[in-house]
């Protein structure tokens, strides 16, 4: 009888970590979205135009 290699567990290993991978990105995205809003209601006031830390928020995330 003629055996066959099982694929099963390498193809399902594969699958998880590609959906821990999305899960990943998906929480990064929220996480940084967060960090933007917050960081964006926060101005610092120069002359002559007040900036906001969203500047700093998307060098941070970037």
């Amino acid at each position: 009888m003629k055996q066959t290699p099982n694929h099963y567990s390498m193809t399902k290993s594969n699958i998880t970590s590609g959906r821990n991978t999305k899960v990943k990105n998906l929480v990064l995205t929220g996480m940084f979205t967060a960090v933007i809003c917050v960081l964006s209601q926060i101005s610092i006031p120069t002359q002559p135009i007040p900036f906001t830390l969203a500047l700093f928020a998307i060098f941070l995330t970037g």
